[in-house]
């Protein structure tokens, strides 16, 4: 059996879900199911506020991602690395964030974060350097000897 429930009824139920109320405190307090606060709020979604969805909680806040995003506006040249070692080296915020935070922060600034590449370095020790001279002189000395052209 369907019963019809008041206009007033559903404005009230709705103005509690805009003002943080649960879906159950709400259905608790009207009294009505949670299932029909849960209708009332899907169908006036769009003057709803956005709902959290969980998670992690952010590490840097609206002012945090402000600073960042003035930083990278003044030195243009620089990077989201170079943003965050200033960072790093100063108290402007008061957590310590990476790399990747900071550029996350610019895209969310509607900024282009510019992540430099890293160039696959050598290990320490590594013989490749050394014997590419080895090998060029070698071939220098052959020239000078035989006096062959290396087109």
């Amino acid at each position: 059996m369907r019963t019809t429930i008041s206009e007033a009824t559903r404005l009230d139920g709705i103005s509690l879900l805009m003002s943080g109320h649960t879906i159950r405190e709400v259905g608790s307090e009207l009294g009505e199911s949670s299932s029909t606060v849960s209708r009332w709020r899907q169908h006036s979604a769009a003057r709803m506020p956005p709902r959290r969805t969980g998670g992690r909680p952010r590490k840097l806040g609206k002012r945090d991602d402000t600073l960042i995003a003035r930083l990278a506006t003044r030195e243009p040249d620089g990077d989201a690395a170079a943003i965050q070692r200033r960072l790093a080296s100063s108290d402007l915020v008061g957590v310590d964030v990476g790399r990747n935070t900071v550029a996350r922060s610019l895209r969310n600034s509607g900024l282009r974060p510019y992540v430099k590449k890293r160039r696959p370095g050598r290990p320490a020790g590594s013989t490749a350097g050394k014997r590419r001279r080895r090998v060029a002189e070698r071939a220098k000395k052959h020239r000078r000897e035989y006096g062959w052209e290396w087109d």
